[in-house]
């Protein structure tokens, strides 16, 4: 049986790299009031580990509503007939999953871990980007910085300016935006980066129209097939905000709309042999490659990697929901909320309610609100859907 897990601070726990990292307190609340997450993505006759009466009482009306048979479970129901899930591994949920009584040889080994650990840097988006080096209609560099020298001449060279981005970072965190040259702010950006995790990546700032993913999995076989598209939003930091839900194939025509008909096969074409080649043998599991429309004069351009998830995102969730639960051809959002207090969380949800309330048509939703994750009292972050008709 699979058993899923919403860590959702393993990039940041990659980031620290040891087995003792701690997640801070906003962290800690955002798993436990998204804990229920994945529900929405996990098998049939699966489990999630989470505790609670709230997220009980949300699994017993879900599985009614949508016909399904998932349970909880805790880490020390844990045994050797369960798969393990997580949103992404790293050394310390395998330290943490130990020392909460789990089997060791349930867990992948240290070796793996650090394996992943490289796989998932940003760096890696610099030799994907090579495959794309005939630039036309592709648009994308990327550096590697090791020194502050190095840093000094990205910023001097890059008259546009540049987003210098850590290796390893939170969900659109990690990035700094320079766009006035080397700044005494950025000179300490600069050098704490490369004290903690060794180096930066560097790209240059392009005029960026939308935002939008290749999702793929990678079956135990070896077998990498595309899921679908994700076409999501961000805000000026460039931190999630909320997918737009649509049928694939609608949301290929909106990204294709803006190059020639081959454009996005030839990516997808020239993109799988290379994270073929980058996965080897050492990872299997959801991955998700973030891409770019940018006007560049009177055109358009693809930038085809802006970043790998190497690991479950938000963009595959919203995918399979769409695709799962939803009336195909009727438009929506989902978005992740962070809220200042769980009052102001209630009074969005129930006015939220209010407007649009759910309507059903055999078995899957048609339109309104529907909270995708229980609210408590103490809840202060939303994973929610909202959808209206074409």
């Amino acid at each position: 049986m699979k058993v899923y897990l919403f860590n959702a601070d393993t990039d940041l726990a990659m980031a620290h790299g040891g087995a003792y990292y701690m997640p801070p307190a906003s962290v800690k609340q955002f798993m436990a009031d998204l804990a229920m997450l994945p529900y929405w993505y996990a098998e049939e006759g699966s489990a999630i580990v989470a505790c609670g009466e709230d997220n009980a009482n949300f699994l017993r009306q879900m599985n009614e509503c949508f016909h399904r048979d998932v349970k909880l479970i805790s880490p020390n129901e844990l045994s050797e007939n369960h798969m393990l899930m997580p949103w992404g591994w790293n050394v310390s949920l395998r330290q943490r999953l130990m020392e909460e009584g789990v089997d060791e040889t349930l867990l992948p080994s240290d070796e793996q871990l650090a394996t992943w650990r490289i796989l998932s840097s940003r760096h890696n988006t610099e030799e994907i980007l090579n495959i794309f080096e005939d630039k036309h209609p592709w648009i994308g560099s990327s550096w590697r910085l090791t020194s502050m020298d190095d840093c000094r001449r990205a910023l001097s060279e890059l008259s546009r300016g540049c987003v210098l981005k850590l290796p390893w970072s939170g969900s659109g965190k990690g990035l700094n935006w320079c766009r006035a040259g080397m700044t005494p702010h950025i000179e300490a950006w600069c050098a704490k980066a490369l004290r903690t995790q060794g180096s930066i990546q560097a790209a240059p700032i392009y005029n960026k129209v939308l935002d939008f993913a290749m999702e793929f999995v990678r079956a135990a076989s070896g077998e990498l097939t595309l899921v679908g598209y994700s076409r999501f939003g961000t805000n000026e930091s460039g931190a999630y905000q909320a997918n737009h839900l649509a049928l694939d194939e609608e949301i290929e025509a909106k990204i294709a709309a803006y190059f020639p008909p081959s454009t996005l096969a030839e990516t997808q074409r020239r993109l799988m042999p290379m994270l073929d080649k980058l996965l080897d043998n050492h990872y299997y599991g959801y991955l998700g490659v973030d891409m770019m429309v940018c006007r560049e004069g009177d055109t358009y351009r693809l930038h085809p990697c802006v970043e790998v998830n190497m690991r479950m995102n938000m963009g595959v969730v919203a995918h399979n929901f769409y695709r799962d639960y939803v009336v195909p051809g009727v438009h929506g959002l989902f978005e992740v909320k962070h809220f200042h207090s769980p009052n102001e969380l209630r009074a969005f949800a129930e006015q939220t309610r209010q407007m649009h309330p759910v309507r059903m048509a055999e078995g899957r939703i048609a339109s309104g609100f529907l909270p995708l994750v229980p609210i408590t009292k103490e809840t202060c972050n939303l994973a929610y859907v909202l959808i209206t008709k074409c």
